[in-house]
Parts: C-alpha cells; sequence; structure tokens
C-alpha cells in the first residue's frame, strides 16, 4: 500500500471573521468571565444590598452613598480584570478562550504590542465614557470594508479566520 499520497494541499486564505463568529466568540468570554471574575463578588454585593425589587435596589443604593462607592469600586474592579483578560490572552496567544471555539484569531496589522491591545479592549471599562463603546465599537464592522471595530483600527489590529478554498 502506498502512504505517501502527493494530493494537492487544500488551498486558503485569511480574511476577516464572519461577524456571526466573533459575536459568539464574545458571548462565550462573556460567560467565562462572568463566571470566574464576575462570579466571587455577588456574595459581596449580596451583602451590600438587601433583597428586594429593582427600584427598591436602586433607592437603596441611591440612598446610601458609601454602598454606591463599594459597588462602583467592584464594578471597576471587574472591568479591569476583564480587560487583562482580553489583552493578555490575545497579545500572548492571539486568542481568548471563545476566539479559540470559533476558531477566529486577533494579529496586529502593524507592530504587535501590549499597549496596542489594551486599546483594543477599552470597551470592557465599564466606565463614562467607554461605556459609549458597547454601541459605537461594534457598529464599525458594518461601514468599514475589512470588518473591524472602531477600537481595532485605534489599535492596529485585526480579527481574521482561515478560509478554505474548495
Amino acid at each position: 500500500m502506498r502512504t505517501g499520497l502527493n494530493l494537492p494541499k487544500e488551498s486558503t486564505f485569511k480574511g476577516p471573521a464572519l461577524i456571526w463568529k466573533r459575536a459568539a466568540a464574545f458571548a462565550i468570554d462573556l460567560l467565562i468571565i462572568d463566571f470566574i471574575i464576575a462570579f466571587p463578588f455577588r456574595s459581596i454585593m449580596e451583602k451590600l444590598i438587601p433583597a428586594g425589587s429593582f427600584m427598591e435596589s436602586y433607592s437603596y443604593i441611591s440612598s446610601n452613598p458609601k454602598v454606591a462607592g463599594i459597588l462602583s469600586l467592584i464594578t471597576l474592579l471587574i472591568g479591569i480584570l476583564a480587560l487583562l483578560y482580553f489583552s493578555i490572552l490575545e497579545y500572548s496567544q492571539g486568542q481568548t478562550p471563545g476566539k479559540m471555539l470559533m476558531r477566529i484569531k486577533v494579529e496586529p496589522v502593524r507592530d504587535k504590542n501590549f499597549f496596542a491591545y489594551l486599546v483594543r479592549s477599552m470597551y470592557m471599562l465599564i466606565i463614562f465614557p467607554f461605556i459609549l463603546l458597547w454601541v459605537i465599537d461594534p457598529l464599525f464592522m458594518f461601514f468599514t470594508q475589512d470588518r473591524r471595530r472602531l477600537s481595532e483600527i485605534l489599535s492596529g489590529t485585526k480579527t481574521t479566520e482561515v478560509y478554505a478554498l474548495r
């Protein structure tokens, strides 16, 4: 039996990742962040805010500046940890677990540096003005030819996928 078949290699090319794959990867990563980063803070938040309706909780937080300050600090800490999750994994591996499952990668357009990957993930900081990026950033994918987000343009990175020609 002949073992060394000389078959033609599959033709592939690298292009922008499909939007649905990017969204799915992001959703997977948010679930991981919620479980690993945010979950440990839940017990602290439950102790700070008495059980009740949304309006009762809002009223309680509004009337207790110390509680509001602690909650703001926890939110900022979760945002910083999420920022580091994306920045470190994308810089070192080119992928987060969500991107690995969706078979997409982050690649530098220019020189690779950690600061660019921090800029790329600034939307994870849940404070003004970064919270605006939750709306503005993904909209850029629909209006740019190579489907890059605003933060990808600013950071000199892009999210790619390998396509096979059949």
